[in-house]
């Protein structure tokens, strides 16, 4: 009896499962149908700053980006800096003020000496 329920379970899981996702036109459709019927979720606000693109040149041609006077998409040109940290670093620069030195920086929280030693070279003050 146990030897059948086990082989009538194997052969719901293959025929739920299985077999649709071969199949599916896109691979793992049947597997995750949410993550395809989903419309994309853009939560990106638009804005009148400079788009990214012109972000990344005005840098370039600069060269070091300037921690106390960027803006998210700047601090993201940052070796090492993400999307959380950049933010982190906005709110620290909000809340002290200014950093006058690199060593300033270490108050935000996610920079340590190994952070901050990858970071360096990378931006000014």
């Amino acid at each position: 009896m146990k030897k059948i329920f086990v082989i009538l379970s194997l052969l719901f899981f293959v025929w739920r499962y299985i077999i649709p996702a071969f199949l599916a036109k896109e691979p793992n459709k049947a597997l995750a149908p949410e993550k395809y019927e989903e419309e994309p979720v853009n939560n990106v606000p638009e804005s009148d700053e400079a788009p990214k693109n012109e972000v990344v040149e005005k840098v370039k041609e600069e060269g070091l980006v300037n921690i106390n006077e960027a803006s998210l998409d700047e601090l993201l040109l940052i070796t090492g800096v993400g999307q959380d940290l950049a933010e982190k670093i906005l709110a620290c620069k909000e809340e002290v003020g200014s950093f006058k030195g690199e060593k300033d920086l270490l108050q935000v929280k996610g920079i340590g000496e190994k952070k901050l030693e990858q970071m360096s070279g990378s931006f000014t003050l």
